[in-house]
């Protein structure tokens, strides 16, 4: 299936948020890596990973499939990981509570010399000040480059 990808302006922090559509299917995923804030829309699935329909005798035409959406508007913040060989990840922190997961799981992953992890960052907005503002987690040395 197609897609494109594109940048627009995040709705939470009015940072770049990347979106992808999948043109021909209408699913879409919006997400900010600089406040986590994410929004999809996709069809769903059970948990055996088979479509949901919306009448089984119809069978899976596409005007027959559920559509679901989820929206974070205002998440805690957004997490950014680089590992030795330039890949990345990153996702949305819901809350303080999962933050301060996030951190402690990081902090055992790091502690064994068995890790490829750069760089751990945390990223927020404010929305009351109307800023950003990044929390270093993890920094493998001090020549690291932060992206």
């Amino acid at each position: 299936m197609g897609s494109v990808i594109d940048t627009i302006e995040c709705e939470n922090c009015s940072n770049d948020a990347y979106e992808e559509v999948y043109y021909k299917s209408g699913e879409f995923y919006v997400f900010c890596d600089s406040c986590g804030y994410s929004h999809r829309a996709f069809f769903e699935r059970d948990e055996d990973g088979e479509l949901v329909l919306k009448n089984e005798e119809e069978g899976k035409v596409f005007e027959n499939l559920t559509m679901k959406e989820e929206k974070i508007e205002n998440p805690w913040g957004a997490y950014n990981i680089k590992n030795n060989n330039g890949i990345g990840q990153t996702g949305t922190i819901y809350d303080e509570a999962e933050s301060i997961r996030f951190s402690s799981h990081i902090d055992e992953l790091v502690s064994t010399d068995e890790h490829e992890i750069l760089y751990v960052i945390l990223k927020r907005y404010l929305h009351s000040e109307k800023k950003h503002i990044e929390i270093p987690v993890y920094k493998r040395n001090e020549n690291v480059i932060i992206e």
